[in-house]
């Protein structure tokens, strides 16, 4: 197995495995776990890897080496960044009984990670950071359909060469009005894309998958841009779990996920709070 971080096969498999796996039918689970809540489902792919690394801590006895013998005072703070935020939020709730002080800091976690439940009672020991437009917590199976169906949508509004709409996305140009004209239900267009929705709508049906919404988990700051150009810092603020329901396409909606850039934007935010960023901080 490669180091943490690598680009590796179980890496892929983990991050594309959609599948929604419900928390207390999981075979592998320890008893002493507090995952049980009947009903309540997950991200199977961050799952099975959460699964791997508690298993490997047991089996090597890291934490009780190092919380229980060497540094008894010490607290156990888990902390992870997208597809690791997941497992650190699993992980937590996997340690939180023999741990009761632990927290956990989940930077830019994904969207379809966790049911509501799960998502909002573990608010008392598990923070997540968002940044602005961030793709990744609004990364759903629900919001990429959603998204789907409304580019489709306006396709059939353009009345310009679809490069000047991408053009206008990139330069930020607000013109979207002039490139659309009214829909036309009668159009063959507009017959095509009920006709594929009436499809892809008989195929989920058909696949007799479990049809529950996931949601990034804890206490959620949201990081929001500022409007005037003088603020010199994003403006955090309180969000809920189910505000990220929709996909927002901006130039930023990518690089918002990036771990250097949501620890720059961070540590701008901590300064105009006037906390300490130094290593060893309580911040």
């Amino acid at each position: 197995m490669e180091k943490v971080g690598n680009l590796c096969y179980f890496s892929v498999y983990c991050t594309g495995n959609l599948k929604r796996y419900c928390l207390n039918q999981k075979p592998t689970f320890n008893e002493s776990w507090t995952i049980t809540w009947v009903g309540e489902y997950c991200h199977a792919g961050i799952l099975d890897c959460t699964v791997w690394i508690m298993e490997d801590l047991i089996s090597h006895g890291f934490l009780h080496q190092l919380l229980n013998m060497q540094y008894p005072d010490y607290t156990l703070r888990i902390v992870g960044h997208s597809f690791g935020a997941g497992c650190a939020v699993l992980l937590s709730k996997m340690l939180r009984k023999q741990y009761p002080t632990l927290r956990c800091l989940s930077y830019s976690p994904p969207g379809g990670f966790c049911t509501y439940r799960s998502a909002t009672e573990c608010k008392d020991f598990v923070t997540s950071y968002i940044l602005d437009s961030d793709l990744v917590p609004r990364l759903s199976i629900e919001n990429m359909e959603n998204l789907r169906d409304e580019i489709l949508t306006i396709i059939g509004q353009i009345n310009v060469p679809k490069m000047s709409v991408l053009r206008s996305i990139f330069s930020r140009e607000n013109t979207w009005e002039s490139m659309l004209h009214n829909p036309n239900e009668d159009s063959e267009y507009s017959h095509q894309l009920s006709l594929f929705k009436g499809i892809q709508q008989n195929r989920k049906s058909q696949r007799n998958k479990v049809n529950v919404s996931l949601y990034p988990p804890g206490r959620i700051v949201h990081l929001i841009k500022p409007t005037d150009q003088g603020t010199p810092c994003y403006i955090p603020i309180w969000s809920e779990n189910d505000s990220f329901h929709e996909i927002v396409v901006s130039p930023t909606m990518g690089t918002d996920h990036f771990p250097n850039k949501v620890c720059q934007e961070l540590e701008k935010v901590a300064r105009s709070f006037g906390l300490s960023i130094n290593l060893g901080s309580t911040f």
